[in-house]
């Protein structure tokens, strides 16, 4: 039988509310029987930094049942607690998705703006084993969406109140601080470079997931808003062509109560610090060949700011307690580079038109 989280809303099956939906996506193997998915809200920085020992509640905020394989989450009615979250992020609220089936479980974490009608799409793999019952004694009613199964004995919520309190927690079992590549600047000869990543910048940092606390994996991955008035900078001479680094918080959680238990590790605040990161100048000097369809010209005594666009994916960007974890941080006012140009200069972005291009290249 299915150990389910007591939901604190009952969800109307797989069906999109009049509100919208929070989350959707697909189960990978799909689910020969009932599934469910839950939505737990992951607390924002500012709470997230516990000392061992802490133990953070995550809150439930919507479930639906899984049908052919999919989800669709509606938005929960009450948002109390999703804004609260979002209001110390930038506007982005971390979440984390469980679906448990009769005999396997599986999850991953996604960030959203409730302000962004653009919604969340995940891929959750059932690769960990399914809950024993849950460790919490203090909820006895399982809630389940109307649809879940008429043939499932335990009491479905119709309507009311369902029980209260956290059926989730998080608790805190290690903390350091380790590099991650935020971003990357290739300055052409003659040239020279500002990169600047203050108040305000954002980066999205892979979630490390394990079952036994000895294999890991990343899935998904939570949105960091550098809320520090202290800003990290560099400046760059003529030729360089490097990743640029800065140092977050990250912790290692074991997640127990009503959900899957298991380990993650997660970044969560920025820290301070920078660094230079390995050279990346071997993707240079392909502007007129690779990347010419994105080559732009740049004249003596002339600049470029990049500061819009999708931030590069790197596929390990951090590595913290020895796993390697995603890294992708969007190009803003906050966070930017400029170059400015002392002799004519050939520049080319990566995957796009300078300046929406994830990186810009030199010839």
């Amino acid at each position: 039988m299915v150990a389910v989280a007591a939901a604190s809303l009952v969800s109307t099956g797989g069906h999109v509310s009049a509100q919208g939906a929070l989350v959707e996506g697909t189960v990978v193997p799909s689910p020969t029987g009932d599934a469910l998915v839950s939505v737990y809200v992951w607390p924002s920085a500012e709470a997230a930094v516990s000392s061992v020992g802490s133990k953070l509640e995550l809150p439930l905020v919507a479930q639906a049942a899984v049908n052919d394989g999919r989800f669709t989450v509606p938005l929960p009615a009450d948002l109390a607690a999703v804004t609260d979250q979002a209001a110390h992020n930038g506007g982005y609220a971390n979440f984390m998705v469980t679906v448990v089936s009769e005999d396997r479980s599986g999850t991953s974490f996604f960030t959203r703006s409730l302000a962004a009608p653009s919604v969340a799409v995940l891929r959750v793999p059932l690769d960990a084993p399914a809950p024993s019952a849950p460790q919490a004694a203090t909820q006895t009613t399982i809630c389940l969406p109307e649809t879940w199964s008429a043939t499932r004995a335990g009491p479905i919520c119709t309507g009311g109140s369902p029980p209260s309190g956290s059926p989730c927690y998080a608790e805190v079992i290690e903390t350091g601080a380790y590099a991650d590549t935020i971003g990357e600047i290739h300055v052409p000869a003659g040239g020279s470079g500002t990169y600047v990543y203050s108040t305000g910048s954002q980066s999205d940092l892979g979630v490390g997931i394990s079952s036994d606390n000895r294999t890991w994996k990343t899935e998904g991955s939570i949105r960091v808003t550098k809320s520090s008035t202290a800003a990290t900078g560099w400046n760059v001479p003529a030729g360089f062509a490097n990743q640029l680094q800065t140092f977050f918080r990250f912790d290692k959680y074991k997640v127990q109560g009503y959900c899957p238990p298991q380990w993650t590790i997660q970044g969560n605040t920025w820290h301070g610090g920078s660094q230079t990161g390995v050279g990346v100048g071997q993707w240079d000097g392909q502007c007129l060949t690779t990347y010419k369809t994105w080559a732009v010209p740049y004249g003596e005594g002339s600049f470029l700011i990049k500061n819009t666009g999708r931030g590069f994916h790197y596929k390990i960007g951090a590595t913290a307690f020895g796993v390697n974890l995603s890294s992708s941080s969007d190009w803003m006012a906050q966070h930017n580079f400029r170059i400015d140009f002392s002799r004519a200069a050939t520049m080319c972005g990566n995957d796009g038109p300078i300046p929406e291009s994830s990186l810009v290249y030199k010839q």
